[in-house]
C-alpha cells in the first residue's frame, strides 16, 4: 500500500494490523496519541532525499524564488543536513 503523505501512513497504522517506515522525527509527536509502537528498522536505510518542483514560467520570479529558498532553508533545518543541492532540477 503507498499514501501520499506520513500522516495517512501513521493513521492506517493505527487503524490496521500494517506497518510502516516514516523519519523518527514525524513518528515521534503522534506514535503516543495513537498507541503505536516505535522500533528502529532492521537494516540501514539510505538517506531521505527532499526535492522540490516547479513550472519552469516561476524560474525567474523573484517571490517564487525566495519561497523556494524559504522551503530549503527549513527542510535543511528539518533533516539537519544542507540541502542546498539536493532539489533535482533546483533552477533558482
Amino acid at each position: 500500500m503507498a499514501v501520499p503523505t506520513y500522516a495517512a501512513a501513521v493513521l492506517v497504522c493505527a487503524r490496521t494490523d500494517l506497518v510502516g517506515l516514516l523519519p523518527a522525527r514525524i513518528g515521534r509527536h503522534t506514535r503516543d496519541t495513537l498507541g503505536l509502537v516505535a522500533l528502529d528498522p532492521p537494516m540501514d536505510l539510505p538517506p531521505l532525499e527532499i526535492s522540490q518542483a516547479w513550472h519552469q514560467r516561476y524560474d525567474a520570479d523573484g517571490a517564487h524564488g525566495w519561497l523556494r529558498a524559504c522551503v530549503r532553508e527549513v527542510a535543511g533545518s528539518l533533516n539537519g543536513d544542507d540541502l542546498a543541492g539536493v532539489a533535482a532540477g533546483d533552477r533558482g
